[in-house]
């Protein structure tokens, strides 16, 4: 009898646990999911380049000759073309959307219908899912300049001062042994035979375990003072970078619990020294073929009070950071912080159809008012 008891409550309680991480697992998807993308190595390969590490595998799946996810485009533009390349990670790539519905292509058709210019406009997709912002510069000053851009976007993500340091041998690595390849929404390079793992990685508890547990802490207060090594004509960042931190350690610039440790990643020295690096590349390869540069950003999507968006900071200290370089931002943020989530974005980072939508029709409204700054011939 006594047995029967005892069976019967532990029956009750192993019910009440699976229940529970239930109710959990439906909403962490309700509220902020993260995204699984695959690194197959199907849609992908290794690059000869080692700081671009991988890169799309041409016509593999929607990709182009070129290895980029948009038409087949010749490198030399007609006369009569204005040519806009989008660099950046997996927004600008698409993720979770069809082909057509990719921000790039949505602009491209915008422009084209408006009417307001003298040439046809393309707008090049260069984006690729897990990249970094050294792997995006690198990729471009590789590929896309091959492509006579008159004009750079690049569609700067807040992940993007991560995934800096991964070598080619240490993708080979992780691809032999089917290990995670971390970003902060997380890449696999190859399922492996671990079918526990892929069982894990199948349900956001398991996602958000493995992101949380790896999440970048920034340092006390009481440590001593850190210095990014930055050269002499970038010292201003210095001083932003030693106040952005001091404001990230004493809680004023806060991250949201359960989130990605966004503002966490930009008091690390060895990543903001090389995202400045990154950007300063990019800065003068534009300067360098006379091509204008703007930088785009979207928001964090995550359900917050209305006036109440918890990265106006960290939009703010971005901001800052390109205007040392003279490179504009357009932040796109306002078009989409106060919708609601589950209606313009398929988790915390990438836009669904919609919010793609929306983006473009911001980036498409500032070239219309601002195209001749840009090089780009309004009708009369």
């Amino acid at each position: 009898m006594a047995l029967r008891t005892w069976a019967g409550r532990f029956g009750l309680l192993a019910i009440s646990i699976v229940l529970c991480l239930a109710f959990v697992e439906l909403v962490l998807w309700w509220l902020m999911p993260v995204s699984l993308h695959r690194i197959d190595f199907e849609r992908y390969r290794l690059s000869k380049n080692p700081r671009i590490t991988y890169e799309l595998r041409p016509l593999a799946a929607d990709h182009n000759r070129a290895g980029f996810r948009d038409h087949d485009r010749p490198k030399t533009k007609a006369p009569d073309t204005f040519r806009i390349a989008v660099i950046g990670d997996s927004i600008v790539y698409g993720y979770g959307v069809a082909f057509d519905e990719a921000y790039p292509r949505r602009l491209e058709r915008m422009l084209n219908d408006s009417g307001r210019f003298r040439k046809q406009i393309e707008v090049l997709n260069f984006g690729v899912p897990g990249y970094g912002a050294v792997q995006i510069v690198e990729a471009f000053r590789e590929k896309g300049l091959d492509f006579e851009p008159d004009l750079v976007i690049y569609g700067h993500w807040f992940d993007d001062i991560a995934n800096n340091h991964d070598t080619t041998e240490a993708v080979e690595l992780r691809r032999a042994d089917g290990r995670l390849y971390r970003h902060d929404h997380l890449n696999v390079i190859d399922g492996g035979s671990d079918h526990l793992r892929d069982l894990l990685l199948a349900t956001q508890i398991g996602r958000r375990w493995t992101v949380l547990t790896d999440r970048p802490r920034p340092a006390k207060t009481n440590d001593a003072p850190v210095r990014v090594e930055l050269p002499a004509r970038h010292q201003p960042l210095q001083r932003l970078y030693e106040d952005f931190r001091r404001r990230v350690e004493n809680g004023t610039h806060r991250d949201v619990v359960g989130s990605e440790a966004y503002f966490a990643l930009y008091t690390e020295p060895d990543r903001f020294t090389a995202w400045i690096d990154a950007l300063d590349q990019w800065v003068t390869t534009c300067a360098e073929s006379d091509i204008p540069a703007l930088m785009l950003m979207t928001p964090v999507y995550a359900a917050h009070d209305p006036g109440q968006y918890p990265w106006s900071a960290l939009h703010a200290f971005v901001t800052d950071v390109a205007s040392h370089f003279d490179v504009p931002v357009l932040d796109v943020s306002e078009r989409l912080v106060d919708l609601p989530s589950g209606d313009i974005a398929i988790d915390s980072e990438h836009p669904n159809g919609e919010g793609c939508r929306l983006i473009a029709e911001g980036l498409a409204a500032y070239l219309v008012e601002n195209g001749p700054r840009y090089g780009i011939d309004p009708v009369n």
